[in-house]
């Protein structure tokens, strides 16, 4: 049975409705592997619950999978991409309570949302701010912008 616990904050920016993610699990007995998907958009639209289906889906293949919300254009790129950060360290943070293994975390982003992946993968600043090392084990880009 798919579960799922819907509009987490994962900032304490109560105010900013973007800042929220879905979790979708089936149990809480065993350390399972994490996708994060990141939607894509141009950076300036796109939304979590066109995505519920992804949620579903890779839970039925043995995965736990958190989909996230985060702040769009006019913010600058750092910004959108320091949001997605913040959304990777709760779930680094969390995901133990839903079954998710935190030393297994993947990210899997469309479009826009690759090419958010990739620039926070590839650089340090986003975990150093937290004192941790990079959380993610692997990423997958499905028509990354940019990187095509």
């Amino acid at each position: 049975m798919v579960r799922s616990i819907r509009n987490i904050s994962y900032k304490n920016d109560t105010h900013n409705k973007q800042n929220t993610l879905d979790v979708y699990y089936s149990s809480k007995d065993s350390l399972r592997d994490v996708l994060v998907f990141v939607h894509g958009g141009k950076w300036k639209h796109g939304h979590k619950n066109r995505y519920k289906f992804l949620g579903r889906n890779f839970v039925r293949k043995g995965l736990v999978t958190v989909i996230i919300d985060y702040s769009l254009s006019p913010n600058q790129i750092d910004k959108i991409a320091e949001d997605c950060a913040a959304a990777i360290i709760w779930v680094h943070q969390y995901v133990s309570k839903y079954g998710g293994n935190p030393n297994r975390i993947f990210l899997m982003g469309y479009s826009s949302g690759g090419h958010l992946i990739e620039f926070i993968n590839s650089n340090t600043r986003f975990f150093d701010q937290y004192n941790m090392t990079n959380p993610i084990y692997g990423i997958i880009l499905l028509d990354a912008f940019g990187l095509d």
